[in-house]
């Protein structure tokens, strides 16, 4: 095993995943640390309530894949209504693959990403996204 990798065994990940695909990646020496940035996100996307970029945050142990710590935009402390987690699970539902899309028909790529199975459990499937008006 390369002395990189045996010297980050210890260390704690911290993830935050933002609305479009953006993720930032933060490493640290000890788990309070970590928690301590993540737990900074945290309030931050708190904060913003419905307005937040963030969707996620997380903490893992480099060496795991299980999280420590882990805190979503769609936890009931969030506050957000019904149609405020839906419009959020919609557009984070089709806008990767529109960004996609847009990447390939630039490079005249001869293929497009399909939008995949809508999840049941979020309701029906709207003809329009409720939050940026893009037909589905």
């Amino acid at each position: 095993m390369p002395s990189e990798a045996v010297s980050r065994l210890g260390e704690f990940a911290v993830r935050v995943s933002s609305f479009p695909l953006r993720v930032e990646r933060t490493t640290c020496g000890t788990e309070s640390a970590a928690i301590e940035l993540a737990l900074e996100s945290v309030r931050r996307l708190r904060s913003e309530g419905a307005a937040s970029r963030i969707r996620s945050v997380e903490v893992r142990r480099v060496d795991d894949c299980r999280p420590v710590f882990s805190a979503s935009y769609f936890d009931p402390e969030q506050g957000l209504s019904d149609a405020e987690a839906y419009a959020a699970r919609v557009c984070g539902w089709h806008l990767p693959r529109d960004i996609l899309n847009a990447n390939y028909m630039a490079s005249n790529a001869r293929w497009r990403a399909g939008d995949g199975p809508w999840p049941q459990e979020w309701g029906p499937l709207p003809e329009t996204c409720p939050s940026c008006g893009r037909r589905i």
